[in-house]
């Protein structure tokens, strides 16, 4: 027992004794100084890895927080001219004037079948504008917020398939139904811009088959389906305030910030472009006869564009502002034969509802002034001269050279032009007498005078001799003339024997 006991001991001894050396690495000792050090190089690695994630977000989210054609937060100069066709390509447009906007084919991202929230989920503060849609009973609205670092939302609503189309660099906004040529088409932003405009393309299989659209020309102006020659239906929508939106449409939804991409949804990146009257990237000068206003109104004017039939007018914020008197509650004005209502929502933004006769929405787009001015150089442009005066101003309009074809030779109704001078003393006597019967027939009859020192050019276009002259037209043509005083009856009666 002594013996065993002794071995026993022995054993446990030499146990305890064996050099630490011959321990698996996971049984040893580890010496404080060794401890530390250890946990210093693990916090360092981590630390190394977390930085390196941050840096990567970063980069990621300074890249979103920027600009298409910017670079560290600033605008540069625009980046060469590229065209990602082949050079045999069929285009509408020349291939030189097309400019890289500085993200790649895809890199900002189109959103499909976008998640929508009901509007009561909607983080939308009450002035953030948005696109607003309506089609088959279905109210949608779209964020610019979102838009900004989207452009395009391929979505369905109301049993219609759409695009909701926003270009920042120009502010232009329009929806297209996407069934184009008996093909639904998915759109991406294919990073090329014309006139500064985006150009989307549509999506295909084979890319060769792949077109370029223009979003302010409304067509195709690449490849196969510019070959087509397809063009792009605008729907009725509207750019206006959540608020509003949300108020004419209280079961509406709206576009989730959930798009599954990684953009600062509560900032602009474009805050500083709209600020100022620069352009980023070349485009077409605009000028001649039909662009005569170019210069008085801004660039970066808002500009709605109403389309009827294949034509399209444009009405600047500050002409429709002009129009709007302080007590009126609408703007109406005619175009391609069909009357079209414009009710502030916010002035001063530029922001107007426009309706038809009925009270729907019609199809509208919206951009700065530069770029329907250069997309649109013959288009015609509302103005204010041509709205109907207030009760209080006096129904006979001035007229001047600038002035005198969209107030008469352009007006559907009959025109009465008085042509008069100040040293005229008949002249004078007759102003009041106009002005009764211009009041009379103001349903009926738009009234106009010209001052003949003033505007001689009018006065020598029509050979106006004598004072005072008053003058027919009707579509357009002189179809009577009268010289002379001319009482009330006298001038009923001149005035029932040339038209109703």
């Amino acid at each position: 027992m002594e013996r065993c006991e002794i071995m026993k001991n022995a054993v446990v001894t030499s146990t305890v004794a064996e050099p630490s050396g011959s321990l698996p690495l996971w049984r040893r000792p580890i010496p404080p100084v060794r401890f530390f050090a250890l946990v210093l190089v693990s916090a360092a690695v981590v630390g190394g890895v977390a930085l390196s994630v941050y840096h990567y977000n970063k980069d990621r989210y300074d890249s979103a927080s920027r600009p298409p054609g910017s670079a560290g937060g600033s605008i540069t100069l625009p980046m060469p001219v590229v065209f990602s066709v082949d050079e045999d390509t069929y285009s509408l447009i020349p291939k030189e004037e097309v400019f890289r906007g500085g993200p790649p084919k895809d890199g900002i991202p189109a959103l499909t079948g976008p998640q929508t929230v009901p509007q009561d989920e909607a983080d939308l503060s009450p002035d953030d504008r948005v696109i607003g849609v309506s089609i088959g009973g279905e109210s949608r609205a779209y964020p610019l917020r979102i838009l900004n670092w989207h452009e395009i939302a391929n979505d369905e609503l109301g049993g219609r398939q759409i695009a909701v189309t926003y270009c920042p660099l120009c502010d232009s906004s329009a929806v297209f139904d996407r069934d184009i040529g008996g093909e639904v088409r998915e759109f991406g932003v294919s990073g090329l811009l014309y006139n500064s405009n985006v150009l989307m393309y549509d999506k295909q299989d084979d890319e060769s088959q792949e077109s370029l659209w223009s979003q302010m020309l409304f067509k195709a102006v690449t490849g196969p389906a510019a070959r087509e020659g397809l063009e792009l239906s605008l729907l009725p929508a509207q750019v206006t305030t959540w608020e509003a939106w949300r108020r004419q449409h209280p079961d509406t939804t709206s576009l989730s910030f959930d798009t599954g991409h990684f953009r600062n949804y509560g900032s602009n990146p474009y805050a500083q472009y709209f600020a100022t009257d620069e352009l980023v990237f070349p485009v077409a000068a605009v000028g001649g006869q039909e662009a005569e206003d170019t210069g008085t109104i801004p660039p970066k004017e808002p500009v709605l564009i109403v389309s009827t039939d294949g034509a399209l007018k444009g009405y600047p914020a500050s002409s429709l502002q002009e129009a709007l008197a302080s007590d009126a509650e609408k703007i109406t004005d005619t175009f391609g034969g069909k009357t079209f209502h414009f009710r502030p929502v916010h002035a001063d933004r530029g922001i107007f509802e426009v309706t038809d006769a009925e009270g729907n929405l019609v199809p509208v787009a919206h951009s700065f002034w530069f770029e329907f001015r250069a997309m649109h150089p013959h288009a015609e442009v509302f103005k204010p001269v041509a709205s109907a005066p207030s009760e209080e101003a006096s129904l006979v309009r001035p007229a001047t050279k600038e002035t005198f074809d969209s107030l008469v030779l352009e007006v559907s109704s009959r025109v009465l032009v008085d042509f008069w001078a100040e040293w005229c003393g008949i002249c004078a006597r007759l102003k009041p007498i106009v002005e009764e019967v211009a009041g009379q027939r103001r349903e009926t009859l738009t009234v106009v005078s010209v001052e003949v020192d003033q505007q001689p050019v009018i006065a020598e276009r029509y050979e106006i001799t004598s004072l005072p002259t008053l003058a027919i037209f009707s579509n357009g043509e002189l179809v009577a003339e009268r010289t002379g005083f001319l009482d009330e009856e006298e001038l009923t009666k001149f005035l029932d024997e040339h038209g109703p």
